[in-house]
């Protein structure tokens, strides 16, 4: 993913906010966002598990391992020590359903997710965080329209979570692959 593909994320997301962000990898986009627009309080969630199963996807193929996840949770741990200490930015090892009760309902202004893109996990993590996220907050995520190993596991996840009548949400936008739902 090249940063500039969602890049407009960044003036979508209110000042000083508190958000979410599920599947944080390198900590590419949460440290552009650091810097773009800086967040009150921002959650990193990720298990860095390495899952053989998924041999297709970043976090299983066979250039990985289990100890490689490890070192990449050290180096975002690194790459956030400023944030951290200073309490701005919370690392949740943690798998995005584990992770619910560390938050609170309706504290966030936002929550991008980019975990585990098959249609179940991406379904729930939608379900999951639509009540962590405040009224009007957004819920926005990355790969929609994209196939991938995950065979369009997101796009179909976004399109069933937005027909779903118990939760309030319009689509607001869809750009780059990145989708945009407002809470109502």
């Amino acid at each position: 993913m090249n940063y500039q593909d969602r890049s407009f994320l960044m003036n979508l997301y209110p000042l000083q906010s508190t958000g979410a962000e599920i599947g944080v990898w390198e900590g590419v986009f949460a440290k552009e966002l650091m810097y773009s627009n800086p967040p009150k309080k921002m959650y990193l969630i990720d298990p860095f598990l390495y899952i053989e199963e998924y041999s297709q996807s970043a976090y299983g193929n066979k250039n990985m391992s289990q100890k490689i996840m490890n070192e990449k949770f050290q180096m975002l741990k690194k790459k956030f020590k400023n944030e951290i200490k200073h309490g701005i930015v919370e690392v949740l090892r943690k798998k995005s359903d584990e992770a619910l009760n560390d938050i609170e309902d309706a504290s966030l202004d936002w929550v991008y997710i980019d975990g585990n893109h098959s249609y179940d996990y991406a379904l729930n993590d939608l379900k999951s965080f639509y009540k962590k996220v405040k009224q009007g907050g957004l819920i926005t995520g990355d790969d929609y329209g994209t196939i991938g190993w995950w065979n369009k596991g997101v796009t179909k996840a976004v399109d069933t979570f937005l027909t779903l009548k118990e939760y309030k949400t319009e689509l607001f936008m869809i750009k780059n692959k990145q989708y945009i739902i407002k809470k109502t």
